[in-house]
């Protein structure tokens, strides 16, 4: 449910930052976002999760621990609030680990299409920039994104080692962790197979996903 919440949060927050920072292109904030995307993207991840930890350890503003200890069966809705609560500076982590590649990504893309010629030819047609920027340029960046997250269905069932150790989070990483510890070999290669199988279907639906996003990518028959 972590990695479900920290790609859904990630994606949609790298998405509107990415078009809206390439229309800032060449404004004084263009070199602030740069810097401060290539920033968070050299940052090492288990050093801002260390640090996140040590936040919520000396102020007492958040949990150290990422997962509640209140019962679901007893208060379903206080479990639901509480475990929100517990996962903020987990899913902080985790969004300011990824924002950085995520949002250099996009806003280079962006700024690819909106450079090419056809562009040009749109707009000296009198077709307004919202429509542009979301019917044409912003369709032609799904590409390069789709193509680079064929490996996410598989990352949302291996889990963050780092990031469940240090926030004593209960997760599929450090299950898969302590199963190499005890030498459990049946559920080592288990994960292994699953992960493999998780790496071919998403693959499998990054290749359709473009044939649905891109119209000039068709799959004929052999």
């Amino acid at each position: 449910i972590l990695n479900l919440i920290s790609l859904v949060f990630l994606t949609t927050i790298s998405f509107v930052l990415g078009i809206f920072f390439s229309s800032k292109a060449g404004s004084r904030i263009d070199p602030v976002v740069a810097f401060v995307s290539l920033f968070l993207n050299a940052f090492p991840g288990i050093l801002m999760l260390l640090l996140l930890q040590i936040f919520a350890a000396s102020t007492g503003w958040f949990p150290v621990t990422a997962y509640p200890t209140e019962s679901f069966a007893g208060r379903p809705f206080g479990f639901a609030f509480s475990y929100l609560y517990h996962i903020t500076l987990p899913l902080l982590g985790a969004f300011l680990g990824g924002i950085g590649g995520s949002l250099r990504l996009i806003r280079a893309t962006m700024l690819d299409q909106l450079g090419q010629p056809y562009i040009t030819a749109l707009r000296s047609r009198g077709i307004g920039e919202p429509r542009i920027y979301f019917n044409h340029a912003f369709r032609n960046t799904m590409n390069p994104f789709i193509t680079s997250s064929s490996n996410l269905l598989a990352s949302l069932f291996s889990g963050s080692l780092i990031l469940e150790i240090i926030f004593s989070y209960p997760g599929i990483g450090r299950l898969m962790y302590e199963a190499v510890l005890q030498k459990d070999i049946n559920l080592g290669m288990t994960n292994v197979m699953f992960i493999s199988f998780l790496i071919l279907i998403g693959m499998l639906l990054s290749d359709v996903a473009l044939a649905l996003v891109d119209p000039r990518i068709r799959y004929s028959k052999v």
